[in-house]
Formats: structure tokens, sequence, C-alpha cells
């Protein structure tokens, strides 16, 4: 007699718990991809592609609580666009959008890795320096400036200055102020008094006023 060969059952059920566990694996992995999606996408600006607001200050405070454990220091550098409402009249607010875009990449490429630079609303934005003190802060501020004064950006020309600049102000934990909030006043504080210096500047928390430290 002929031998009937027939399926082996035991194998089909074994291959098929075998893909059905491939198919569940296969979702989870895509949730948790999406859910993590999900979160840097909560922490990005729509814009420019950059920290919001809410990711820079999670970020600040981390920063200045490692600072505390180790007893180092971190600063901060407040910025935002010297006549940016001219600008937008001048130019359209396509062009001021892109404009906040090219400048977020620009200032992007030129701090380091572990730098968190981000969009703090509006025409300002804040980069946090971990284990910079204020003289680092202060150089590396002044190369950003003047990267933004040097570079060609679109409608430049009609800005008040001839140029695309910036005004900042830098503050340094502990030096200038042991907390988040008070830190971060600091360096609006020195913001302001760059404006109200001539724009195109960067001033440090404690200067006085009286003089920029660093101008074109």
């Amino acid at each position: 007699m002929l031998a009937i060969s027939r399926p082996d059952r035991h194998h089909d059920s074994e291959r098929d718990v075998l893909e059905m566990i491939a198919r569940i694996g296969a979702l989870t992995w895509k949730n948790v991809q999406a859910y993590r999606d999900k979160e840097v996408e909560a922490e990005v600006d729509k814009l420019t592609r950059i920290f919001n607001k809410g990711a820079l200050l999670r970020r600040l405070g981390l920063a200045l609580h490692e600072a505390r454990k180790t007893g180092g220091k971190t600063s901060i550098f407040m910025f935002d666009l010297d006549n940016f409402k001219v600008y937008n009249d001048t130019n359209g607010h396509l062009a001021g959008d892109r404009l906040l875009t090219q400048l977020a990449q620009l200032v992007k490429e030129t701090v380091r890795a572990d730098d968190v630079f981000g969009r703090f609303g509006g025409e300002e934005f804040l980069l946090v320096m971990p284990n910079r003190n204020s003289a680092q802060a202060l150089t590396v501020a002044g190369t950003i400036r003047k990267r933004i004064e040097e570079y060609p950006f679109e409608g430049g020309q009609t800005q008040p200055l001839g140029r695309v600049t910036i005004s900042g102000g830098v503050a340094c934990f502990p030096d200038d102020a042991v907390e988040q909030v008070d830190l971060m006043q600091a360096a609006d504080n020195a913001l302001y008094r760059a404006k109200e210096g001539g724009r195109n500047e960067v001033r440090r928390a404690e200067e006085s006023g009286l003089n920029p430290i660093d101008t074109q």
C-alpha cells in the first residue's frame, strides 16, 4: 500500500504561532515608535524645528540640577532679532518665517552637541550652555552675533542697520542667579540693556550697562 502523506499539523500550528508573535512584535514596535515620534514632536517648534519653550525650560532645569550636584556652572544666552517687526512689514511674514528658520539652523550649526538651543517665542531664542562660565558663554554669544550679522539673509539690506542683527544677554549660574527664573530674568535684563545700547550687541547680566561687552 502506498503511504499517504499528510500535512504536519504540529508544524503548521507552530508556524502560525510564530507568525502571530512576529505580527504582534511588529505592531508593538510601530506603536512604540509612534509614541516616541509624538514625544519628540511635542518638544519641537513647528516652524524652526528646534526645541520649543517647554523643552527649553525642562532642559535648563536639568542642567541647573546637574550643576548644583557637581558644583559646576551653566550659562544661558537669550537673544532676539533686532527690528523684526520692520522686517516683516517690509518683506512679508513668509519671508519672516524663512528668516527665523534660517537663523535657527545657522545657530544650531554653531553650538556644541550638548548645548540646548531653541525658540523661546516669536523672534526670541534661548541657548543653554552646560559647563560654561560667563566668559566662555560671552565668547559663544559673540560668535553667534557675528555670524548672524555677516550672513546674507534675504531682505537684510532693508533693515535699519542695513543687515539682520540680534541683541542678547548672557547670565551664568550660580554667579548671577541660583534659581532658574532669576537666571532667565538676569539674561533678559541684559538683553534689554543691549537693545537700549543701540542693538547688535551682547551684554552680560552683571554689567552696569555703560559699555557693551561685544559690539560690531
